[in-house]
């Protein structure tokens, strides 16, 4: 049974590497310069280089200032939805992770991670 190719569920561009879908040909090689180390993408304000168009439009903001994604729990606002969504994850006590050993908490497992190499020395 076909895909419907108007759903958002149809994603016929497959990353050779990892297997990852994606909606488009442009998003798929976007992906790929990951991979490749390209970095085609240069911010107009400063010239830093990116991977990814919409990297390169989510630094921008932060030379002008641009936060357009507020949280509606304490109006604090972001430049990136990602970046709201991590934020959000700290008023919902989402995502924490607690280490075995001490009574700490982080917000990621990088965090955690790094919390374990710094008290394994």
């Amino acid at each position: 049974m076909l895909q419907d190719p108007i759903s958002a569920n149809f994603k016929p561009y497959r990353c050779m590497e990892w297997g990852k879908c994606f909606t488009s040909r442009s998003k798929l090689h976007d992906h790929n310069n990951i991979h490749t180390g390209e970095k085609p993408y240069s911010c107009r304000e400063c010239g830093k280089s990116f991977a990814k168009k919409e990297n390169v439009c989510v630094h921008f903001r932060t030379h002008t200032g641009e936060k357009p994604y507020e949280c509606d729990k304490c109006c604090k606002k972001y430049v990136s939805s990602s970046h709201l969504k991590h934020h959000m994850h700290k008023h919902a006590g989402e995502g924490r992770r607690k280490c075995d050993s001490y009574s700490e908490e982080f917000s990621s497992e990088v965090s955690l991670g790094a919390h374990k190499c710094r008290k394994n020395k």
